[in-house]
């Protein structure tokens, strides 16, 4: 098996752990910004990672700093 296939799975085995649909793919996009990141794995950093430095990040701050 490749590896994104892989990982995608995974993150699709993982969609009943979030409550909304719109959370758990905040959630994949910052997980799969993880591996492409070439900066500090910051928040900030995971963002620009998947080409959203000029979009609302307070949604992406929101998903670390309480439970969802």
């Amino acid at each position: 098996m490749k590896l994104v296939p892989a990982i995608l799975d995974l993150w699709d085995d993982a969609r009943d752990v979030f409550k909304q649909n719109r959370v758990w793919e905040r959630a994949r996009r910052l997980g799969l910004s993880q591996l492409v990141c070439i900066e500090r794995h910051t928040i900030t950093g995971l963002l620009c990672s998947c080409g959203r430095q000029f979009d609302d990040w307070s949604a992406d701050y929101r998903l670390f700093s309480q439970d969802v």
